[in-house]
């Protein structure tokens, strides 16, 4: 998936990029670079994940942890 399409899929799910930092106890930017493949973090991508409805490998194929 592209960011777009990961922020989208986020947004369609009725959650926000906040709210998952929050949750998670990171910053937004946090999110952000993960999103676009910046950073990796499997607790971040797995969260992400599972608010989409995905697996983490669905959606970072080469950079899920």
């Amino acid at each position: 998936m592209t960011p777009r399409q990961i922020k989208a899929a986020i947004i369609l799910a009725g959650e926000s990029q906040r709210r998952i930092a929050r949750r998670l106890k990171v910053t937004d930017g946090a999110i952000t670079q993960v999103i676009y493949g910046i950073t990796t973090s499997g607790r971040i991508q797995r969260e992400i994940a599972r608010v989409i409805g995905k697996k983490a490998k669905e959606i970072w194929p080469y950079h899920a942890a």
